[in-house]
């Protein structure tokens, strides 16, 4: 069930959104939702997790061609 949902997070869109998040977050008030997106999420991405995700936009870009 775990991995269903880390995959459906993926085809959704969620990692994509969290890593940008994550990049134009800048310190000041939002600080604590950069650490709490690094801890929960980025330093819990496995590379099985990258190689799906890459899957996932290699996809979505042969679609839109």
């Amino acid at each position: 069930m775990v991995e269903k949902l880390r995959k459906d997070a993926y085809d959704k869109g969620i990692f994509a959104t969290l890593t940008f998040l994550y990049t134009k977050i800048e310190s000041g008030k939002l600080a604590d939702i950069k650490q709490y997106i690094k801890e929960k999420v980025l330093n819990l991405i496995e590379l099985s997790d990258l190689v799906y995700h890459k899957q996932v936009i290699e996809n979505l870009i042969e679609m839109l061609k």
